[in-house]
């Protein structure tokens, strides 16, 4: 529970009171103003908290006090629990004050920026055993006896000892002993030998469901595998894909990642894809780096840098040919010989020796004629479809030749 505040709220009883009470009434109207104590100006709707108020019962004079804690409001009727702070219930008289008056426990609740940054309410050095870790840090949930907890910040565990196999970790907030908890990593997979290191932080994440903790630092997603070093074990596939990746970092044939793995993307390697992918048939992700390769690539099946695709092949003729993968797929065509004249046959259309299997990516040609060389005298391509392009000319004529890139 926090702790409500208000401004110069005060008044007096409205009868006397014994020790034993759990509720009194204060002088009429008055408990507007102490209801405002259990309200908070600033909150979050998906961090739900109790507010309790601290109030002080002295006489007229301030000799004697009890601090209670406000809990309730209903008109006039304050609900308290009494004797608060190490002071005595006792009996009270008309008129004496019923006041919020700042006291030691309500200024100590107020968290202070050493204490924040020496991650007093989110880090511990864990007790308990290699495998059964247990904290224990301040917290004012359990307050006036409730239940009721929640932990949203990530917490600081630092073991004392390096764990041998499955990880569990109690937790006692304020004293209170909320439950024992199981660590696990990624896909709720439970944490390996030597996960947790002696003396190395790990970072753990309540789950939504408030039943584990994820621990996103564990060791092995940062033993450092590489093509030079590549993990103990053969992975042939991911997701039920076939050939796709080798991959590093704890996951197996029978602990597969639970997403596509695009790259690297923050695992420790390269990503190797050598099998059951071609240009018709490509990878359902976009592939960033092929055996240390970085840039865009195309996925050829078998070729690696060690292994790479023979130089293709061209068709035959003077004024037009293309270019292919050694797979049949065309990523370059050339065509010469396309003759415009602005005055009498400005708008041409140019057919390519054979069509993309997708489409064109860029159009560059050269020409042999006159103009073309000023701002009133020029020409322009602009892709049609797959197969062909329109020429445009202004107040030029000649021959062009063109090369074309696809895809």
């Amino acid at each position: 529970m926090i702790i409500g505040f208000g401004n110069n709220t005060a008044s007096a009883l409205a009868s006397d009171i014994t020790a034993a009470q759990t509720y009194f009434s204060v002088v009429p109207g008055a408990g507007e103003s102490f209801a405002k104590l259990l309200t908070a100006e600033i909150s979050n709707p998906s961090s739900p908290h109790g507010i309790y108020a601290k109030l002080t019962l002295t006489d007229s004079q301030q000799t004697v006090f009890e601090i209670c804690h406000l809990t309730a409001v209903s008109n006039d009727t304050l609900t308290v629990i009494r004797g608060q702070e190490g002071t005595t219930a006792k009996g009270w008289s008309l008129n004496d004050v019923v006041a919020n008056f700042a006291t030691r426990g309500s200024e100590q609740s107020f968290v202070q920026v050493e204490q924040l940054q020496g991650g007093d309410y989110s880090s511990a050095t864990a007790g308990g055993a290699p495998n059964a870790l247990s904290i224990s840090l301040p917290s004012t949930f359990s307050n006036n006896n409730t239940a009721d907890w929640l932990i949203k910040i990530p917490l600081l565990v630092t073991p004392i000892a390096t764990n041998t196999a499955g990880v569990t970790l109690q937790i006692t907030l304020g004293g209170k002993v909320i439950g024992t908890f199981p660590l696990y990593k990624g896909n709720k997979a439970q944490l390996d030998s030597g996960d947790i290191i002696a003396g190395v932080p790990i970072c753990c994440i309540l789950d939504q469901s408030k039943a584990f903790f994820n621990v996103i630092n564990p060791v092995a997603a940062y033993i450092g595998y590489t093509p030079s070093n590549p993990p103990p074990y053969p992975v042939t596939s991911v997701n039920g894909m076939t050939g796709v990746v080798n991959i590093d970092v704890g996951y197996t044939p029978s602990n597969p990642p639970p997403y596509p793995v695009t790259s690297v993307n923050g695992m420790i390697g390269v990503v190797n894809i050598d099998v059951g992918y071609t240009p018709s048939n490509p990878p359902p992700y976009p592939v960033t780096s092929v055996n240390g390769m970085n840039g865009a690539v195309n996925i050829d099946v078998g070729y690696t840098p060690s292994n790479p695709p023979p130089s293709g092949q061209t068709t035959t003729g003077n004024t037009s040919a293309y270019y292919t993968h050694s797979n049949g797929q065309i990523f370059l065509q050339c065509i010469g010989g396309v003759a415009s004249n602005s005055s009498s046959n400005p708008d041409v259309t140019v057919y390519l020796p054979a069509a993309f299997p997708n489409g064109i990516l860029g159009i560059g040609g050269s020409f042999s004629g006159s103009g073309g060389d000023d701002s009133d005298s020029w020409w322009t391509a602009t892709v049609a479809s797959s197969s062909s392009f329109n020429l445009h000319t202004r107040n030029c004529s000649g021959a062009w030749c063109f090369v074309v890139a696809g895809y």
